[in-house]
């Protein structure tokens, strides 16, 4: 890594490490699995439209016509997997941030004991974790909100495929041979 020396002047060790690891992990969540999911659900998608349309095409139009609401679904479900809803407000990494103060507590920990400044620095932690945390209400309601959006929409798609595939059959009894092959 290279950088100034003003660089290093200007941030604390705690955040440039917090940093490191941060953008480990994100390259690392980002490269191969979302990917790799990616093309295992596109091509479930076009292998069941495929044999659908083959075998029942009333039962892969109504497919294609929900595919969009699922997507929307899942993806709000996603979300609140991964932690994307969660605070949108970015939080200051520097020597006021809880971790900034923790890694420099521990980085002169013989001038703090020297000092005997241990509680002012646990003071000083636990003002730096309350301005950090923000409002957890909302977020645990609007994450809570989203969450039974997502699953509530799923579960509707799968009662209007249901009602649709019963008012086929009842309409075309031929049409339950090819159902129960697909």
């Amino acid at each position: 890594m290279r950088q100034e020396v003003a660089f290093f002047d200007k941030r604390s060790v705690g955040s440039i490490t917090s940093q490191l690891q941060d953008d480990v992990a994100f390259i690392f969540a980002f490269s191969g699995e979302p990917i790799r999911t990616l093309v295992i659900n596109v091509s479930s998608v076009v292998t069941g439209l495929t044999i659908s349309m083959i075998f029942m095409w009333p039962f892969a139009l109504l497919s294609i016509g929900v595919i969009p609401a699922m997507g929307f679904a899942t993806a709000l479900e996603m979300k609140r997997f991964l932690g994307e809803d969660e605070g949108g407000e970015a939080v200051e990494d520097g020597r006021d941030s809880p971790g900034g103060i923790i890694v420099e507590t521990l980085l002169n920990i013989r001038t703090v004991s020297a000092l005997t400044i241990e509680e002012q620095r646990f003071d000083d932690y636990c003002k730096a974790l309350e301005k950090a945390e923000g409002n957890m209400t909302k977020e645990a309601a609007v994450s809570g909100v989203l969450s039974g959006l997502s699953i509530g929409i799923q579960q509707w798609v799968n009662a209007l495929v249901s009602v649709l595939d019963y008012a086929c059959l009842s309409c075309t009894p031929l049409l339950l041979t090819p159902l129960l092959r697909s």
